[in-house]
């Protein structure tokens, strides 16, 4: 009955997402790549809040079919709503799919979905400042990921560049070798994700040879 009154309950139609700070009762958030949303843990510790955000409802139901598919256990589905064992709760509603892990999971994700907040557009792709060494992301976004590009030296060399956090929205280029590019994936509060790459103008294009690997650098929420 709760999971019937759960899914009638849901409003449909797209919305911006759910600001964290709206959430009573949270941890630390996180944001992460590649996906849009945030995820945070009870500060209790006592479980812990998923909240995805898609460009439309398709990007949420191939979301929410991936996450609820292969779990196991799940005692009830109807329609967008699943509940497990009554500790996990997996909700779409038009482009948000919240995910629920506590003791009283289906109060939780009801009271998620409460403060969500209605359409407004999609933020726009940020603009990102290199003066020397450093590297600035302007515009108001809860956090940033850099990734540099691969570097070349006068002498013909090359290696991958790592960029430093020194704050939110800025970095610092560590090593002797100046990027060719930076990726940069920027969230805003609601975990509304962009990502655009920064190209050096003045540094001619290297033909790729073979895939760099490195490990992102996350800048985190304060």
């Amino acid at each position: 009955m709760i999971a019937f009154l759960l899914a009638t309950a849901l409003a449909g139609g797209l919305h911006a997402g759910v600001d964290p700070a709206r959430v009573s009762g949270l941890g630390r958030v996180v944001y992460m790549a590649p996906e849009a949303g945030w995820s945070a843990p009870l500060a209790d510790e006592s479980g812990s809040v998923r909240v995805f955000v898609g460009r439309g409802d398709t990007d949420a139901a191939a979301f929410y079919e991936a996450k609820v598919k292969h779990r196991s256990g799940v005692a009830m589905s109807l329609g967008d709503v699943s509940l497990r064992d009554g500790n996990e709760a997996f909700v779409r509603d038009g482009n948000l799919v919240v995910a629920v892990r506590a003791p009283d999971a289906q109060a939780l994700v009801t009271r998620v979905l409460g403060r969500a907040t209605g359409f407004e557009n999609w933020p726009p792709i940020p603009e990102v400042v290199v003066s020397g060494r450093n590297v600035r992301v302007n515009g108001s976004w809860a956090a940033v990921l850099l990734i540099g590009g691969e570097s070349q030296a006068i002498d013909g060399t090359r290696s991958r560049t790592h960029i430093v956090p020194t704050g939110l929205k800025t970095g610092r280029i560590d090593g002797t070798l100046d990027p060719s590019s930076i990726e940069v994936t920027a969230w805003d509060k609601y975990g509304r994700l962009v990502v655009t790459t920064w190209l050096d103008p003045h540094r001619p294009a290297v033909q790729e040879t073979e895939a760099p690997v490195t490990g992102p650098l996350a800048i985190p929420v304060d």
